[in-house]
Formats: C-alpha cells, structure tokens, sequence
C-alpha cells in the first residue's frame, strides 16, 4: 500500500470535476451519450478542477487523442441518489508509467450498488448524469485510422 502525500479533502458542492471520455466510446456523430458513464474497479475516475485542468486530466495514461473530456458539476453529481464524489489521490510512484494524480477522485454508485433494488438503476444514474454534461470541455479529435 502507498502512502498518498496529501490529504483527502472535501470537494465543495460549487466545484467540478473533469471526465475523460475514451473516443472508442462515442457513436458515429461523436456527441456525448449517457454510455459513456461507467465505472471502472469501484468508481468512475474524475479529476478535480482545484488541482487539475481539462487538458491535464486528457493528458493522463494512454493516448490523449484517444480521448475527450467532460465537465460535471460536484453538487449536481452529488444530487442524484446513490452517488458519492469523493476526493481519492493516487499515488503509486513505482508503477509503470508511475501514477501520481493529486486531483484524482471517485463517483461511486454509478453501477447497480447490492442495497439498490431498482430496476433501470444503471440507465436512471447514466441518463442524469448525461444531462449534467451539457458540452465538451475538450471535443474529441477527428482523425482518420
């Protein structure tokens, strides 16, 4: 386990949070679409504006044109049930590349949690979430494979 260098904080319900989008995840007309929510091990990985920008959040691991960013808001994520933002620094400096990401933090609740019985849950969360991201930060790159 690694010891994170700074601490956890609370994300002021006025802030917001980048979120990249995977270009390989858009439809033909590359508009955001209430799919591209989804978690990955636990949570969906967003970045915090107070420590990261836009354009640093695209730049993280992977192909940064392979990649979009959204904007959304802390208090409208935090409005619909079931979600949690939390703060959740990474630091695993000996990892390949090493990851170190002060702005990191987490929507949990986006898949259907074990205590949620709803049926629709996942759609319900993703639909409300679509709606808080009303445009691209940074618009994905069209190139041709």
């Amino acid at each position: 386990m690694n010891q994170v260098p700074w601490p956890i904080e609370h994300i002021p319900d006025a802030d917001s949070v980048f979120y990249r989008v995977p270009v390989g995840f858009l439809r033909a007309d590359r508009k955001p679409h209430p799919g591209v929510f989804r978690e990955n091990k636990g949570s969906m990985s967003v970045d915090w504006e107070k420590y990261s920008t836009a354009a640093e959040c695209r730049e993280r691991p992977g192909k940064p044109e392979r990649f979009a960013v959204l904007k959304l808001p802390a208090q409208g994520i935090r409005a619909i049930s079931n979600l949690r933002l939390d703060h959740d620094p990474a630091y695993f400096p000996n990892a390949k590349p090493p990851l170190i990401n002060r702005a990191h933090a987490g929507v949990i609740g986006v898949a259907c949690q074990p205590f949620v019985i709803e049926v629709g849950y996942e759609e319900r969360v993703r639909l409300e979430l679509f709606d808080l991201a009303k445009d691209w930060e940074i618009a994905p790159e069209f190139t041709k494979s």
